[in-house]
Order: structure tokens, then sequence, then C-alpha cells
């Protein structure tokens, strides 16, 4: 280990593990729900409507930003999406019926509140790899 004068570089080694670690949930975020929106797919083979697999470009994280005391990413399904299937539906509309299991959606509804729910373990087990 590195050794330290000071309290300011203390911190900004901690900042740097913190960082590190949070680009790693990050990463780890984003195949995640990459694969639960891949497994949406999984149940249901529609018959009114044409599964184009458009959901799939969804899946975002943005980068990790802040310092200090406050790093974060998002985790999000990027509404702006288009859809060419003829119906009057938007990206965000799409979204919001395949995850919450409306307007005659088939599949594993929910892949959004999963990958939600799976976060806190992500971080905390990223950031106890880098905060040894």
């Amino acid at each position: 280990m590195a050794k330290v004068s000071s309290f300011l570089e203390v911190k900004k080694l901690i900042e740097k593990d913190v960082r590190a670690g949070m680009n790693a949930a990050r990463d780890e975020v984003k195949v995640k729900l990459e694969d639960n929106v891949m497994g949406y797919y999984d149940i249901g083979n529609p018959v009114k409507y044409e599964r184009t697999g458009t959901l799939l470009e969804s899946p975002n994280t943005t980068p990790v930003s802040g310092g200090g005391n406050h790093f974060e990413f998002k985790a999000e399904m990027e509404e702006s999406i288009v859809y060419h299937t003829g119906t009057p539906y938007t990206g965000a509309q799409v979204i919001d019926a395949t995850e919450q299991g409306h307007s005659g959606t088939l599949g594993k509804h929910g892949y959004f509140a999963k990958t939600e729910a799976e976060i806190p373990e992500i971080v905390d087990r990223n950031m106890a790899k880098f905060l040894k």
C-alpha cells in the first residue's frame, strides 16, 4: 500500500476505489438489465402483435458521476426507442406495457423491477471488492 501523508491523500485514494467499485457495479447492472429484458421474451408467443425485438435497444446505464460522499449512476429504459409496427404506441408506452403487463403484452413482465431489486446487492458486492 502506498504511504500517505495527509487526510486529503487518503480521501483521494478512497474516492478512487469507490469510483472503481461503482463503475464495476454499473457494468454489472447494465448486463443484468439487458439479461432481464432479454428474459421478457422467454414467455408467450403473441398472435395480436409481432415481436420486433426493439425493446432490447432500450436498456441503458449512465456513467458514474459525483465525488466526495456521493457517487451515482442510473439504470434506465431509454424511452425514445421507435417501433415500426404501425401501432400508435411510443417507446415509453411499450416499456410501460411490457414492464407492467397490460395492453395484451405477453412476456416475463417486471424485468426492470427485478433489476432494481438486485442493484443494492450488486453495488455492495462490488464495493467490497474495491474497499478492502
